[in-house]
């Protein structure tokens, strides 16, 4: 009966050339201990929503709903506004940063346009306004590169302090 409080569903992951060779209807639940376990389309492990077909595509919709959530209802003063993208907004759009490197080209714009969003709001421009420039001004990296770096900052963490994941340290180790 413990294995029912954290293992609510499973998912099958792979491309869909692959899973239309699967009769979903022969999968209806998978037994653990007698217990059923049904299959389910995406499932949500520590905030981070995992889909079938591992596009991301439930991910970055979540994290666009909640960042523009968030933004729409802030008007304050520039540094407070940055304060608040900074504490609300850009951990939605940093946490799990390392899978969003895999994400296509439409998710990637996707997320890029909340952040660029955000630097609208923080200075009370119109969506057809220039940004490029606040970015360098405000000293704000581009989500692509954003996502580079917190992965290099993993990589110095895990090889040269020894702070990260034991299992990324073996392999650069050797």
């Amino acid at each position: 009966m413990a294995c029912r409080q954290w293992l609510e569903a499973l998912i099958l992951l792979g491309g869909q050339k692959h899973l239309s060779k699967i009769h979903s209807d022969s999968l209806d639940t998978f037994l653990l201990n007698a217990i059923p376990i049904p299959f389910a389309d995406s499932v949500k492990n520590l905030g981070v929503i995992m889909d079938k077909s591992v596009s991301g595509d439930l991910l970055v919709k979540q994290t666009f709903r909640n960042a523009f959530a968030l933004i729409g209802g802030l008007w304050l003063r520039l540094n407070a506004k940055r304060a608040l993208v900074d504490a609300l907004v850009l951990p939605l759009l940093d946490y799990g940063a390392i899978l969003h490197l895999g994400l296509s080209a439409i998710n990637k714009r996707k997320m890029q346009r909340v952040q660029n969003c955000c630097m609208r709001f923080m200075h009370g421009l119109g969506r057809r306004e220039s940004i490029g420039h606040l970015y360098v001004e405000n000293n704000y990296l581009l989500l692509s590169v954003r996502r580079q770096w917190l992965m290099l900052v993993l990589f110095y963490k895990a090889v040269v302090k020894d702070g990260g994941p034991e299992y990324i340290a073996e392999e650069f180790k050797h």
